[in-house]
């Protein structure tokens, strides 16, 4: 407290001096009022916040005259008082201090949205959601003090997974480019692509890579402009990428009601507090949960991992298996049945969340449970398949499965021999293409991949690393996000990556984890199987095809994978161990796969039928007329 003092004495001095700069005199009078609201002199904080915010005289508007600098200084500064009004109704009661916080937080939000949209790179992207959380959170416990859970869900969506919507948007958006322009933008992510690959193959602090990295840096500046040139050019395009249409709760609610799910729960881990809220076909219920160390759901998933440690100390998994299950779960009574978890960062699989410490009453005995990124982008995938997929139904091929089998040495993976018996199996039950040995390559995977609704990939996978984006493992080579990101024209519909960890990559606040799931994910697929961890190959095998022969069977994805898991574990009495059965976990639309091996015969006898009819009905008419 004496050093706030302090600190304001200095700047109460030096104020004076700074009346003609705007900028440094609303830095001055922001820290003057961070320092008042320490001290409880509420009254006092505010004036100095209306005087900081004067050097915005037109911040409402938020017009083009005010540079990107100053968006990022207004940025602080309204979210320092949007945070401090809740404060201050908390120790006050007061209500018009609520009704402040309501305002700021609405325009606070409107600057970040105009700032994603004027940032091209990731970096400055990802630097603002970050920035960002303290905002959401605080904006999240305003409404859930206000008792309005509609607005609370809003700033629970745009905590998440909103770089992720912006991605599938531009994917969308560029499909109304013209074909030279879509050339160009191919060029210079090649480009790009080509240079990462330079800076993996270089050492940090050689000659060589400072290179690179300038003429990166540079090559980054003509995209963007190039990128902003299109904007301009193709006002559809500049449409679709930056529509901020928002899918609200009663839009969520009548998704449920329609795909027969239980519930929604939306995960935000702050620093004061988890918040959950738990939304049915008819209901919503924001909770306020102790905070979760973030070490708690890192050790449990590290313990998932290890097989070792569940065969030798299953007790002590047990016991941390049901802290998470007490914190998360049992404080929301969810209904038994099907339900999809948007968690906060990292995945972790609550299947493997036991009700008891000391015994197996593992969620997927009750829950069917599948994940996605955000509510937003789970309908957004969905309303963005229909409208460019469908349309190709009559194109579409049903089944491709890819497994390279024996990897060239340079790759330094091990072959997995077994992966051929098995894809062949599953091959038999889909009806379908393969991919394998020296077939699965680079160019016949980025061909062909597109043109199916289902694909299945055995192979190893590297994506627990942020020196490098994540890799698949092909026979001769290595296949990056990024290069897959290149197609356009995707009808597939479900990827199933059974290779290892393709779950995981660097995790940002605010958006989750950059993995291999999420590159496919961005362009437009609603479906993906991934995987948490490494696991055994046979029980993959098994678990995978035990999966596919219950899709071919009619089940939704979601309850194929859980009657599939517990197939498995019935089968394999004694290995109840999650290692085993538990890294495997579906992200996004859970329906039903049709097989167009069964579609079309089902087609033709039905227009046959209907052909049979109108002639009979064309005869019949022409007696009666007679």
């Amino acid at each position: 407290e004496n050093q706030y003092l302090a600190v304001r004495h200095i700047l109460d001095e030096l104020e004076p001096q700074f009346s003609a700069d705007k900028k440094t005199l609303e830095n001055i009078k922001n820290i003057q009022a961070l320092s008042y609201l320490r001290e409880g002199q509420f009254d006092e904080a505010e004036k100095c916040f209306i005087k900081s915010l004067k050097a915005f005289p037109n911040y409402k508007n938020f017009s083009s005259a005010i540079n990107i600098r100053d968006k990022g200084l207004l940025f602080m500064l309204l979210k320092d008082m949007a945070i401090s009004s809740v404060e201050i109704f908390k120790s006050t009661k007061l209500s018009k201090h609520l009704f402040l916080s309501k305002a700021y937080f609405s325009n606070t939000d409107r600057l970040l949205t105009l700032m994603r949209q004027e940032h091209q790179g990731y970096q400055s992207k990802t630097f603002w959601r970050e920035h960002s959380r303290g905002l959401y959170e605080a904006a999240i416990e305003a409404y859930y003090l206000a008792g309005d859970d509609e607005k609370a869900f809003y700033y629970l969506e745009k905590s998440r997974a909103m770089l992720l919507l912006d991605d599938l948007k531009e994917n969308n958006a560029r499909k109304l480019l013209s074909i030279l322009d879509q050339q160009k933008e191919k060029n210079y992510q090649q480009k790009l692509l080509e240079m990462q690959i330079q800076l993996e193959n270089n050492k940090e602090d050689s000659p060589e890579y400072q290179k690179i990295i300038s003429k990166m840096a540079s090559v980054k500046l003509e995209f963007n402009d190039f990128k902003k040139s299109l904007e301009k050019r193709y006002p559809a395009y500049y449409a679709i990428k930056y529509n901020e249409t928002f899918r609200d709760l009663p839009a969520l609610q009548t998704y449920l009601k329609a795909s027969g799910h239980q519930a929604f729960v939306a995960y935000f881990m702050g620093d004061s507090a988890t918040w959950a809220m738990k939304i049915t076909g008819n209901s919503s219920k924001l909770f306020k949960l102790p905070k979760l160390e973030a070490t708690k759901s890192k050790t449990f998933l590290t313990q998932c991992a290890n097989l070792s440690f569940q065969n030798g100390n299953y007790g002590n998994f047990l016991f941390n298996s049901n802290d998470l299950y007490n914190q998360l779960v049992a404080p929301l009574a969810l209904p038994k049945g099907r339900i999809i978890i948007s968690n906060d960062g990292a995945f972790i699989p609550f299947e493997a969340l036991t009700c008891s410490p000391n015994k197996a009453q593992y969620l997927v005995n009750e829950h069917a449970i599948s994940y996605a990124y955000s509510a937003n982008f789970l309908l957004k995938s969905l309303e963005n398949e229909k409208k460019f997929s469908e349309w190709k139904f009559w194109n579409r091929k049903n089944f491709l499965g890819i497994a390279p089998i024996n990897f060239d040495k340079t790759l330094h993976v091990n072959d997995l021999l077994m992966s051929e018996k098995s894809i062949e199996a599953i091959e038999n039950i889909q009806k379908g293409d393969l991919l394998t040995r020296s077939a699965a390559n680079k160019a016949s995977f980025l061909k062909e991949f597109p043109k199916y609704k289902l694909l299945q990939i055995y192979s190893h996978a590297e994506a627990d690393t942020t020196a490098m984006e994540p890799v698949i493992y092909l026979q001769k080579e290595k296949l990056r996000v990024s290069e897959i990101t290149q197609n356009e024209d995707i009808q597939t519909k479900l990827v199933l990556l059974s290779a290892c960890k393709t779950g995981l990559g660097k995790n940002v606040k605010g958006e989750g984890v950059f993995s291999l799931s999420r590159g496919f994910s961005a362009l437009g697929i609603s479906s993906l199987i991934t995987t948490l961890w490494s696991v055994d190959e046979k029980a993959t095998y098994t678990l995978t095809e035990l999966f596919h022969q219950n899709l071919s069977k009619g089940f939704t994805k979601d309850i194929a994978l859980q009657q599939a898991k517990i197939t498995f574990m019935n089968q394999n009495s004694g290995q109840q161990f999650p290692n085993l059965w538990a890294s495997s976990i579906l992200i996004g639309d859970t329906s039903i796969i049709e097989n167009s091996q069964i579609i079309w015969p089902v087609l033709l006898l039905t227009l046959l039928f209907i052909s049979i009819l109108f002639s009979l009905n064309k005869k019949y008419n022409y007696i009666h007329f007679k």
